[in-house]
């Protein structure tokens, strides 16, 4: 049986802020003071999954819902674990 890694993007304002819960900005997430601003700083969504595909990982869903701070995305990746 075939066996996969996953993980969870969070995208805002067209770019992946977080992975698995970890912040994909160049700049400390704590020292962004307008939280609208926060994409300047991290990967535009499809550079992110072109560099996550030339690793081997796949889109396997995607989500759409509203927060606070407007229009959140979580897109799914998986790929196969070797062995």
């Amino acid at each position: 049986m075939r066996r996969y890694a996953y993980r969870v993007c969070q995208v805002q304002f067209a770019t992946v802020t977080f992975a698995d819960g970890r912040w994909q900005g160049d700049v400390p997430v704590e020292s962004i003071q307008d939280l609208s601003r926060m994409g300047d700083h991290c990967p535009k969504v499809w550079d992110y999954l072109a560099a996550a595909g030339e690793e081997g990982w796949e889109l396997a869903a995607a989500v759409s819902e509203t927060s606070p701070h407007g229009q959140v995305e979580r897109l799914y990746l998986k790929r196969p674990l070797d062995g």
